[in-house]
């Protein structure tokens, strides 16, 4: 028991951190703990349709730099804040 609500997420684009934690975590069930991957989303928390691969991560990178955080990612963390009465 992490003591206090955690979210913990990740996006299935991103090349620099692996799902696996994700997956572990949401295997063991703790309570408090809500988990998840975010389809389309890179290690920015940005929308990225692109293939996954560190070659163009640079390009990746440029080319989301100015987007908005992915939407999916922000419905996630709106519900989240709600349901653990945060605000």
């Amino acid at each position: 028991d992490a003591g206090c609500p955690v979210l913990a997420l990740t996006g299935d684009k991103d090349v620099q951190s692996s799902t696996k934690p994700i997956e572990l975590l949401k295997e063991r069930g703790y309570p408090n703990v809500t988990c998840g991957v975010v389809p389309d989303m890179d290690h920015l928390l940005k929308e990225c349709t692109a293939e996954k691969s560190m070659l163009h991560l640079n390009q990746n990178y440029a080319e989301s730099m100015d987007k908005p955080l992915h939407p999916v990612l922000l419905a996630i963390i709106d519900s989240w804040i709600e349901e653990n009465h945060l605000v």
